[in-house]
């Protein structure tokens, strides 16, 4: 309603001409426009339509309601940052520390909705456990093995999480190379190609998973067949990949795209360690002296004496194969360094 919208406006300190805008939309009418005039006006009951351009940031301001509601509830996020909630447009995910604090927080949010007469579709919400469960399903609200989250599908199998994200975007693929393959393309135009529909559609998995050996060769393994059209690979990889100048074909392998990503994800963090989808790495990383201190570090990835994900060892091994260590000793440092040993194990800080 105009009158719980105008609430988080106040809240939020947007000022008191922002409030009375809003309420330019209260008892509002409308007409349609037609072909031949309008229709007859009718009142506008059940809020702003979608077509009106200021109906998202409405709703931003009224998901931002939602939040605060939660952040000052009892209910107890994960322990790290106290993390309880991440928005993204209607997508809402809710990170609580046990069972007990799924009725607590579906109490809140029910509370939300008889005030803003948001509610919330319990047909459409699913759990996933951090660890083996017993219940199949809290309140209503069933538990899987495995669920889809902004086109990502998350599973704590790490072998079956790379299948079930690439897999499908590799059949797409290799099914729009497949009719390009009927067009009498050149040489360079199918390399245009494999970049424009090849790894345009293997992108948003590649910044956002660990690639493993198996999909990085099946990978490498479609698009090379597509530029020698599924025929004998004339010219080597190595070769192919070099620029025009040195008689390449300016060709692009998905192990050089990805680990582009990582280093790009390292860049990404530092401008903003603390931010909520960084804070759990940054609290990681922060058992080892923090990532500014380890990419100065001539590490060993398998000797860091904390359990890292796949996806943030692949960071790492990206980021040691581009940074040269300088041997000299007055800058050569002793922490987590794989020439410098005690008792036969590596000093960490």
């Amino acid at each position: 309603s105009i009158s719980f919208s105008s609430t988080p406006l106040r809240d939020l300190a947007l000022g008191i001409v922002s409030v009375r805008l809003l309420r330019l939309y209260a008892n509002g009418n409308i007409s349609i426009k037609l072909k031949y005039g309008t229709s007859p006006r009718f009142e506008l009951k059940r809020g702003i339509r979608q077509v009106c351009p200021i109906s998202l940031y409405l709703f931003l301001l009224i998901t931002q309601l939602l939040t605060n509601s939660l952040n000052n509830s009892p209910v107890q996020g994960i322990s790290i940052a106290g993390i309880i909630i991440s928005q993204l447009a209607d997508d809402t995910t809710l990170f609580l520390k046990d069972t007990n604090q799924i009725s607590i927080s579906i109490n809140v949010i029910q509370s939300f909705s008889k005030a803003s007469g948001l509610y919330l579709n319990i047909n459409k919400c699913e759990l996933i456990a951090v660890k083996d469960y017993v219940t199949p399903s809290y309140y209503g609200i069933s538990v899987k093995e495995e669920l889809t989250y902004l086109g990502i599908t998350i599973t704590k199998d790490q072998k079956s999480r790379g299948l079930l994200n690439f897999n499908p975007l590799i059949k797409k693929t290799q099914k729009k190379l497949n009719q390009w393959l009927q067009r009498d393309l050149s040489l360079k135009g199918r390399v245009l190609i494999t970049k424009a529909e090849g790894f345009s559609r293997l992108t948003y998995g590649t910044l956002s998973l660990y690639l493993d050996s198996k999909i990085n060769k099946e990978i490498d393994q479609m698009l090379f067949n597509f530029l020698w059209r599924n025929r004998t690979h004339y010219i080597r990889k190595t070769v192919v990949m070099n620029t025009y100048e040195n008689g390449g074909l300016n060709f692009l392998d998905i192990t050089t795209l990805n680990n582009t990503f990582k280093i790009n994800w390292i860049k990404q963090f530092l401008r903003r360690p603390t931010s909520i989808w960084n804070c759990i790495p940054h609290h990681v990383f922060s058992t080892f002296g923090g990532l500014n201190f380890m990419l100065f570090c001539n590490y060993n990835i398998d000797k860091v004496p904390v359990k890292l994900s796949a996806f943030h060892q692949q960071v790492f091994l990206s980021w040691s194969l581009i940074y040269k260590h300088d041997i000299s000793p007055h800058r050569y440092y002793i922490w987590n360094n794989r020439d410098i040993l005690y008792k036969n194990n590596y000093l960490f800080l």
